[in-house]
């Protein structure tokens, strides 16, 4: 698969820093990139969910006590052998 990008004139001295990393660290420009798009999306993944969290309120319950199936169900089986 190949992805052509678009770099407007503004931005020139990317190129030009990309094929410098290219060269000292011995790999591809393309490997560069996808490399840096795949570390922006994680850390745009991440913050995601952080700001969805911190939008869900938190409640203190207090303790709470151990319960089983049957305790939990009880109250819905009297309204249902009610009927």
């Amino acid at each position: 698969m190949q992805l052509n990008v678009h770099v407007p004139k503004d931005r020139e001295s990317l190129l030009r820093e990309l094929d410098r990393a290219a060269q000292e660290l011995d790999q591809t420009k393309s490997q560069l990139v996808l490399d840096a798009v795949e570390h922006y999306l994680k850390d745009l993944a991440e913050r995601l969910v952080r700001d969805l969290d911190e939008d869900i309120p938190v409640y203190d319950l207090g303790p709470m006590k151990q319960f089983d199936r049957a305790e939990l169900y009880a109250e819905h089986e009297d309204e249902k052998f009610a009927r």
